[in-house]
């Protein structure tokens, strides 16, 4: 199975208060505080990402929930969409806006 780098970039403060993240525990509290939370999935739906992705988030909240975090796989990727929908809402709506065809 081929390596992944996911989280190799330098990290962002993106959605977050302009004080700076000095040390690697700071930004991994502040990580799990925005994307590990408990979270209900009531109307749920099936989705297929690869499986070298499946693995490294399934080993990720595993080693979470290990921790004590109340977290799941469905839940954290929800999550993470979630943030990614909003973070980039403008651009979104851009590309939406600059279809001819009406969604539905």
């Amino acid at each position: 199975m081929k390596k992944i780098k996911l989280f190799g970039r330098k990290a962002t403060t993106q959605g977050m208060p302009a004080k700076e993240l000095t040390s690697n525990k700071q930004v991994a509290d502040s990580y799990v505080e925005r994307f590990i939370k408990p979270k209900k999935l009531r109307n749920r739906q099936c989705v297929y990402i690869s499986n070298d992705i499946h693995v490294v988030i399934a080993r990720l909240v595993r080693a979470l929930a290990n921790a004590g975090n109340e977290v799941t796989l469905g839940g954290y990727i929800d999550t993470i969409l979630e943030e990614h929908l909003q973070l980039h809402k403008e651009e979104i709506n851009e590309i939406y806006r600059q279809r001819p065809n009406d969604l539905l």
